[in-house]
């Protein structure tokens, strides 16, 4: 239940989301619902051509993006 209820509570910063759009473990529109929770200021992103392990299938692309995200925070 403390786990569960973890989840349901807002991010306390900004976050970066990364995700996949071919997710097949949490589909990209069920990633998105949960967008809610991340704090103002937070960015969702979806990779093309990816699936669930964004980090390994495009390690360029996640290392761009947290890099951008770091430069302007």
């Amino acid at each position: 239940r403390k786990a569960q209820s973890a989840l349901m509570r807002t991010a306390p910063v900004p976050t970066l989301y990364l995700h996949g759009e071919d997710d097949g473990c949490l589909p990209p529109p069920d990633a998105a619902a949960l967008t809610r929770h991340l704090a103002d200021g937070s960015d969702y992103v979806t990779l093309p051509d990816v699936g669930h392990f964004p980090q390994l299938e495009a390690p360029d692309a996640v290392g761009k993006l947290i890099s951008e995200w770091v430069a302007k925070t």
